[in-house]
């Protein structure tokens, strides 16, 4: 499964929609949306070389629904620049423990991995080695990216495929939201679903992959929700849901939920507090969609220590 996104931009609100959530005029809600994807895009270049620790909880489940069996994997997590495009950021996963023990050589091995990342030929090959190190515990789990970015719907590439509604205020531990719902109306090549396995087509900007027994047309669609703060419009949750209806299937079904919650930081940004990933197995000939694993990332508070992020080594600065 791969997911990305990007966001965000500001105004001040003065007024907290209730009755007016459905009447809002589209120039209001479109600065909304433009202020929220300027905010979004602060939070990609101010989240680089911040820390924090991971705690990330596998959860796969039996074809009745029952849960099959749970693993848990901490890390010390990073931003780091590429060494190839120091310009583009990656996640990076220095892996401490798993269920509980203690991994020993994981400073060792991730001091090796950055000595020979100059070796890599292109910035593929240097992400490639990357999250072959930092995923090596999650089995064929093996999710990366949903920290990087945010809302993918408000990149001004996709939006046009969306419909949205101001659908009323909230508080979320106790600060004010305004939320918005979207809906994909229309089929767009920026955003595609595919079968795991198989290849996305290219210029795609994002990518859901979904586990099948047999390689077919989804017709993937997104909805979700945006919880956006009043005062700055910076993401404090967005719930994101896919529903696919391969041919056959007499109606749209969930085949994956994903639920962002971002807490407060001294950095000026909203960083991430936890994501609840779902995900659902298509069974054709059942036509069914079969609950599949959740995993659940968990994140301390953020901070941005006295070091330095090089290509071979991560130091004290002098």
């Amino acid at each position: 499964m791969k997911s990305s996104s990007l966001l965000f931009f500001a105004i001040i609100l003065t007024a907290v929609i209730a009755n007016t959530a459905q009447t809002s005029s589209p120039s209001k809600l479109d600065e909304i949306l433009a202020t929220a994807e300027t905010r979004s895009r602060e939070y990609v270049e101010t989240f680089r070389d911040l820390l924090a620790t991971e705690t990330k909880t596998f959860t796969t489940y039996k074809k009745n629904g029952e849960e099959k069996n749970t693993r848990s994997v901490n890390s010390l997590f990073v931003v780091m620049p590429l060494t190839k495009e120091p310009d583009r950021v990656i996640e990076f996963r220095n892996v401490t423990a798993v269920d509980g023990k203690t991994v020993s050589d994981g400073d060792k091995r991730a001091g090796e991995l950055f000595a020979k990342l100059s070796n890599a030929d292109t910035a593929q090959n240097e992400i490639k080695r990357l999250d072959n190190e930092a995923l090596r515990y999650d089995g064929d789990i093996q999710i990366s990216g949903l920290t990087l970015f945010q809302s993918i719907v408000l990149r001004p590439s996709l939006r046009s495929a969306f419909s949205f509604t101001i659908s009323g205020s909230e508080l979320i531990n106790g600060q004010p939201v305004i939320v918005v719902d979207y809906l994909q109306l229309v089929e767009t090549p920026m955003l595609t679903t595919v079968v795991s396995g198989s290849e996305a087509p290219s210029g795609t900007e994002a990518e859901f992959e979904i586990a099948a027994d047999k390689n077919v047309t989804l017709n993937g669609r997104l909805s979700g929700r945006l919880y956006l703060d009043e005062g700055t419009f910076r993401l404090r949750k967005e719930i994101r849901r896919l529903t696919i209806q391969p041919e056959g299937f007499s109606e749209r079904g969930l085949a994956l939920e994903e639920i962002f919650s971002y807490q407060d930081s001294s950095f000026g940004i909203l960083t991430p507090r936890s994501i609840i990933h779902t995900q659902y197995r298509v069974k054709l000939k059942d036509r069914k969609l079969l609950k599949d694993v959740l995993v659940r990332f968990e994140y301390s508070q953020f901070s941005k220590p006295d070091v330095e992020v090089k290509a071979d080594e991560v130091k004290p600065k002098s």
